[in-house]
C-alpha cells in the first residue's frame, strides 16, 4: 500500500483516522446532546413539519379547512390532503364545473357562469384568487398544474358535452350574438332582437377578445361611408355590407374578403372598421402565419381571422384558408409528442389585405370577394385618433342596423332563390335575404366578381394558350398538348408554374378546367390517347353558340337585369380588363334570356357567350 498518498486525494483522506472534537484546534469539547431535553424535542418536532408552501405539504392550521379530512387513518390520526387535492375540492365547492366539447376539449364554467377553456390563463388566475381569498397563502405553479390535470380528468369523465361557440351561434330559427366575456347575449329571431339573461348555447371568449357595444336601434349602414372614402363607391359598399351581414350567419360557407390596393389606400383601416363593428380584439390584424400552428392560434383567438400585408400565399396556406371559410378540419402534430395529432376545427370568415394580386389558386379565388381600393386622397386622410373616435361613436348604431338586417334575413332566406353563384351561393343568398343595399346591385356586383375570377384564371400564358387551342378544338395526349403549349408560348414568358411533364400538364389543365367550361369550352379527360392504353389525354371542344375572336383569353358575358352593360362601378372598383369588357344582348332579347356565363348549362338553347 502506498503510504505517501496525496493528502488532497479523497480516497486517501477517507483513510485518514477520525479525530474527536477535543483534537480540533483549541475548541472545547462539544457536550453530548440530551435527547430528553424539552427544547431538543420541540426543535425535532418542528423540523419534521413540512414547509407550508411545499406542493406536498399538509394543510393544518388548527381549524377545519380544505386540507383537513375527518376520516381517521390507522392509529387514530386524521388523513390530510395535498394542496392540489384541497384546491380541486375548494373550486368545486365554489361552483366550478367541468365539461367537454364533442371533440373532447376540456372546458370549465366558473361560479359567475362564464365559460372558458381549461387551459386559459384566466382559469389559473381564478384558482389562485380563490385559494388566497380563504387566507391560505400563495400557491406554487406545480400545485395549480396538478389541480388543472385533475379537473381535466373530471371533464373527460362527465357526460356534460356541449359545443363551444365564439361570438355567433344558432340556426335558422334564432341566432345568438355574444357581446363578450361576462357580457350579455343578443338573441335575433324573425320578429326582432333582444337581450337574454341566459342563452341555450355556450360561448367561450378567448383571452384577447374585446366586448362589443350594446347595440341600439335606429342606425344605418350609411354611417360606414363616413368612416372610409372608398365606401362611397356603390359596388365596394355593396360587397363590404354583404360581407358584414354574412359574418353574422352561423351556417353555410363564408366569403373571404380580399382588400387590394397600393400603399396608403387605407386597406388596414377598412379591415379594422369591419373588425371593430363585428369582432373587436387585442390582436385585430395578424401577420401571415408561418405554419399551421400559427394559423391554429389565430383561429382560436378570433371569430374573424384577419391577415394583414399578405405578400404570397403558399399552397398549404391557400388550402387551409379554403378549409376555414368552408368549414372543416386541418391537423398538426401535438407538441412534445411523436404520434398524437391535434385537430383544429374551423368555420369562420376571413379578411386579407395585400398590395399585389396574391389570390392565384382557382379554388381560393372562387371563395373570395376581391375589392380593389382606389388611392386615398390627401384631403380625406384622418389621424388614427379621429378614425378611432368615429368608429367608437358609430359602432352601436351600425351593430343595431346589422341585427335588424339579420332579422330580415331569417324571415326571407327561404324565399330567396336564383343565387346560384358557385361556391358563394350561401353568401349571396343570405345577402339577398338581408338586403343591406338594393338586391339588384348585390347580384350584379357578385356576378361581376365571378366574371373576374374566370378571366383571372385564364389570363396567364397557360390559360390564354389553352383558350386558343380549345377554341379550335383539340384531342390528343397530354404530352402532345404540352408540346403544343411550348410551341405557342415563348420561353421568356413561362412562369414558375409552367408544367414540366405530361403529368404537370394535366394538373395545370384541371386547375383551369372550370373556367374553361364557364367560357364555353368543354374539357374531357380520359385514357388511351397514346401508344399505350393507359396514356392520359384530353379532348377540348367549343360548346354550341360559343364564338372566339383573335384576341382571346378574356371572358365576356351578359350581366344586369335588362341585358344592358353593368355600370362602371360594378367590379368593386376594379380597373381590370375583365371588369370592363361586356357583351350586350340583341335588343329583342328578354330578361329571361339574360344570364351570367356561370349559370350557362351544358347545352344552352338560347344564351349567347363570346370572347373578345
Amino acid at each position: 500500500m502506498n503510504t505517501n498518498a496525496d493528502p488532497k486525494c479523497p480516497s486517501s483522506a477517507a483513510r485518514r483516522p477520525r479525530r474527536d472534537a477535543t483534537q480540533i484546534g483549541d475548541c472545547a469539547a462539544i457536550p453530548e446532546m440530551n435527547l430528553a431535553d424539552p427544547e431538543v424535542i420541540e426543535v425535532s418536532e418542528r423540523r419534521r413539519q413540512p414547509h407550508p408552501h411545499d406542493p406536498e405539504a399538509k394543510v393544518d392550521n388548527g381549524d377545519p379547512g380544505p386540507g383537513d379530512d375527518d376520516a381517521p387513518r390507522e392509529g387514530g390520526q386524521r388523513e390530510r390532503k395535498s394542496q392540489a387535492t384541497a384546491l380541486v375540492e375548494l373550486a368545486l365547492s365554489a361552483g366550478l364545473r367541468s365539461w367537454r366539447t364533442p371533440a373532447d376539449e376540456p372546458h370549465v364554467t366558473l361560479d359567475d357562469g362564464a365559460h372558458l377553456a381549461l387551459g386559459d390563463r384566466r382559469v389559473r388566475g381564478w384558482l389562485r384568487r380563490l385559494w388566497f381569498a380563504r387566507g391560505l397563502g400563495a400557491l406554487r405553479g406545480q400545485v395549480v398544474a396538478d389541480a388543472l390535470g385533475t379537473l381535466e380528468g373530471l371533464a373527460y369523465q362527465t357526460d356534460d358535452t356541449y359545443p363551444a361557440h365564439r361570438r355567433i351561434a344558432g340556426d335558422e330559427r334564432a341566432i345568438f350574438l355574444h357581446l363578450g366575456y361576462r357580457e350579455p347575449v343578443i338573441e335575433v329571431t324573425a320578429e326582432g332582437w333582444r337581450t337574454v339573461a341566459e342563452a341555450p348555447v355556450r360561448f367561450v371568449a378567448s383571452a384577447g377578445m374585446l366586448p362589443l357595444p350594446m347595440p341600439v336601434q335606429g342606425g344605418s349602414l350609411d354611417e360606414l361611408r363616413a368612416l372610409h372614402p372608398a365606401l362611397t363607391d356603390e359596388s365596394i359598399f355593396a360587397l363590404v355590407a354583404s360581407f358584414m351581414a354574412g359574418c353574422l350567419r352561423p351556417w353555410g360557407a363564408y366569403a373571404i374578403l380580399v382588400l387590394i390596393g397600393e400603399q396608403g389606400s387605407a386597406k388596414s383601416t377598412l379591415a379594422r372598421i369591419i373588425l371593430r363593428c363585428l369582432d373587436p380584439g387585442e390582436a385585430e390584424l395578424r401577420s401571415p402565419p408561418r405554419d399551421t400552428l400559427d394559423l391554429a392560434s389565430a383561429v382560436r383567438a378570433s371569430r374573424i381571422v384577419a391577415l394583414d400585408n399578405v405578400g404570397r400565399i403558399q399552397p398549404w396556406l391557400s388550402d387551409a384558408l379554403c378549409i376555414i371559410a368552408t368549414g372543416g378540419v386541418f391537423t398538426r402534430r401535438e407538441l412534445y409528442t411523436s404520434s398524437d395529432e391535434h385537430l383544429v376545427r374551423a368555420h369562420q370568415p376571413l379578411i386579407l389585405t395585400a398590395i399585389d394580386e396574391v389570390i392565384t389558386a382557382g379554388d381560393l379565388r372562387d371563395r373570395s370577394l376581391v375589392v380593389r381600393l382606389p388611392p386615398m386622397p390627401d384631403s380625406s386622410r384622418l389621424t388614427d385618433r379621429e378614425v378611432a373616435d368615429r368608429i367608437e361613436a358609430a359602432r352601436p348604431r351600425i351593430l343595431g342596423e346589422l341585427l335588424d338586417l339579420v332579422s330580415r334575413g331569417l324571415r326571407r332566406h327561404r324565399e330567396v332563390g336564383g343565387a346560384h353563384v358557385h361556391r358563394l351561393a350561401d353568401h349571396v343568398r343570405w345577402a339577398l335575404a338581408c338586403e343591406p343595399v338594393d338586391a339588384g346591385r348585390i347580384e350584379r356586383a357578385h356576378r361581376a366578381q365571378r366574371s373576374e375570377a374566370s378571366a383571372e384564371q385564364l389570363a396567364d400564358p397557360i390559360g390564354e394558350a389553352l383558350v386558343a387551342i380549345g377554341s379550335a378544338g383539340w384531342s390528343g395526349a397530354m404530352a402532345d398538348l404540352l408540346a403544343e403549349l411550348e410551341h405557342r408560348v415563348p420561353v421568356d414568358q413561362r412562369g414558375r408554374d409552367w408544367p414540366g411533364s405530361p403529368r404537370g400538364m394535366g394538373s395545370a389543365l384541371r386547375r383551369r378546367a372550370p373556367a374553361l367550361r364557364r367560357a364555353g369550352i368543354d374539357v374531357e379527360e380520359g385514357s388511351g390517347y397514346g401508344p399505350r392504353r393507359r396514356d392520359r389525354g384530353v379532348t377540348m371542344k367549343v360548346r354550341r353558340n360559343v364564338g372566339t375572336s383573335a384576341e382571346g383569353g378574356y371572358l365576356v358575358e351578359t350581366v344586369g337585369d335588362d341585358g344592358a352593360d353593368v355600370p362602371a362601378d360594378v367590379g368593386a372598383g376594379s380597373d381590370s380588363m375583365s371588369a370592363r369588357r361586356r357583351h350586350k344582348k340583341p335588343s329583342n332579347s328578354n330578361a329571361a334570356d339574360v344570364a351570367d356565363v356561370a349559370d350557362v348549362p351544358p347545352e344552352p338553347p338560347e344564351r349567347e357567350v363570346g370572347w373578345l
